[in-house]
């Protein structure tokens, strides 16, 4: 297990006056940084950068593109991403692909922007001392330089992140990496393991809901009813839109694995139509695992979910109709509960092992 990775920096100085400059905002590990105005002399100062890993020896990674903040086990890091010429990196949530250069987590940046004014400031006392000594032989006039710089600029090495983490191994490459709640794909090869996904985030949501009461609590203390009472809302409605999302890659997935080929996107977010594109392949749909109360209050719950999506919870009489749940009148707005969800995941988690039964017929 490594304790910390070390990267080498290098960026340009203009060594024509005594101002030092970064080009640009952005570094590249292990590249030379060129800028837009470059002057006629260019220095060069390298330096090694040491990052801290957690307990586990895992390495604290930033989406470049979306923010996502993840970590990925370090031998793994090097010996499989940053270490192998013109390799890339993937995001787990969604799937931006860069060098291994560009992923340093905000706080990691922060500090090493930090190393670099060090190096900046120490380099510009050292040139200025160098300046104001051949002053002094030339004019016979001393003036001393004081500097409040620390004398050891690399004593607290970049700290990893701490946060509740899932972890997982990549079945195609063999890649450890850690994610917080939902994620989808290997850093490392990019492959995408669905059953795990689904299976990790359920688990993940039911953890979410049973702390739901608890952080309502501690929001009334904080700050007041009012904000706890939206923000536990809200909480408790992307939990039921997580379900459903998590359900609809589950079962695109199986079905492409039975098929070859899924024509709509968002086939599997209708109960009816999901169904029957499952009969046609296997003869059977969701019938087999699920009573028909279950299947009529699956369809209502993905039905609320769209509400959520597109009116903001709003009823409408599309809903009324194509729901066939009578406890509502337009323009009302639903009301989601914690239970309503755990039912609703309860459901989901009953037909997503039924459909993950089919893929192990199939190879068996």
């Amino acid at each position: 297990m490594k304790k910390y990775v070390e990267i080498n920096y290098k960026f340009e100085i203009n060594s024509k006056n005594t101002r030092l400059e970064v080009f640009p905002s952005k570094l590249t590990p292990g590249f030379i940084i060129s800028g837009n105005d470059i002057p006629e002399k260019i220095q060069y100062l390298e330096f090694k950068v040491r990052i801290n890993t957690d307990k586990k020896g895992y390495l604290a990674r930033q989406c470049p593109n979306c923010e996502y903040i993840f970590k990925i086990d370090a031998e793994d890091w090097e010996n499989k991403i940053h270490k192998i010429p013109d390799s890339k990196m993937f995001c787990p949530r969604c799937k931006h692909i860069a060098s291994s250069a560009h992923w340093n987590t905000k706080e990691q940046q922060k500090e090493l922007i930090e190393k670099i004014n060090d190096y900046r400031i120490s380099n510009l006392n050292k040139r200025l001392k160098k300046e104001l000594n051949e002053f002094k032989q030339k004019y016979g006039i001393e003036i001393d330089v004081y500097s409040d710089q620390k004398k050891n600029p690399w004593k607290n090495p970049i700290a990893s992140i701490k946060n509740l983490f899932t972890d997982y191994t990549c079945k195609e490459c063999g890649t450890k990496y850690s994610v917080i709640g939902s994620a989808f794909f290997c850093p490392c090869c990019g492959n995408i393991s669905v059953t795990d996904i689904f299976k990790e985030t359920l688990k993940n949501i039911e953890k979410r809901l049973k702390f739901l009461p608890k952080i309502k609590s501690l929001l009334i203390q904080l700050m007041d009813k009012d904000f706890a009472e939206n923000t536990n809302r809200d909480m408790t409605e992307n939990c039921l839109k997580d379900v459903v999302s998590a359900f609809q890659m589950l079962a695109s997935e199986i079905y492409v694995k039975l098929n070859g080929k899924l024509d709509g996107l968002n086939d599997f977010q209708n109960i009816s139509k999901g169904s029957e594109l499952l009969k046609k392949k296997c003869d059977y749909g969701y019938e087999k695992w699920l009573s028909d109360d279950e299947i009529k209050e699956l369809n209502i719950f993905f039905h609320k979910r769209h509400l959520i999506v597109h009116t903001n919870g709003i009823i409408n009489e599309n809903y009324i109709t194509k729901s066939g749940d009578a406890t509502y009148k337009v323009d009302q707005r639903l009301v989601i509960k914690e239970l309503d969800v755990l039912r609703f995941l309860s459901i989901v988690k009953k037909l997503g092992k039924g459909l993950m039964s089919l893929v192990k017929r199939k190879k068996n």
